[in-house]
């Protein structure tokens, strides 16, 4: 007996993608982010692939802010 996982997706279009951070569905990257703050999705969301497209969210997407410098 096999134990069947669903696919999993995740939508590479999203990567670059300016959003408003919500940590319901956001994780950050590096540091706080504060609600409503403008950040950077880097890495996308993980969804299980069902029959209708993205289903159930697997794992957040994860995102830097704006003013995030790098070293």
């Amino acid at each position: 007996m096999f134990v069947s996982d669903p696919p999993i997706m995740f939508d590479l279009k999203r990567i670059g993608e300016k959003v408003q951070f919500n940590s319901f569905k956001y994780d950050s990257m590096d540091g706080f982010i504060k609600a409503g703050e403008e950040c950077y999705i880097i890495l996308p969301a993980v969804h299980k692939n069902t029959s209708g497209g993205l289903g159930e969210v697997i794992i957040k997407a994860n995102v830097l802010p704006l003013s995030y410098e790098f070293p």
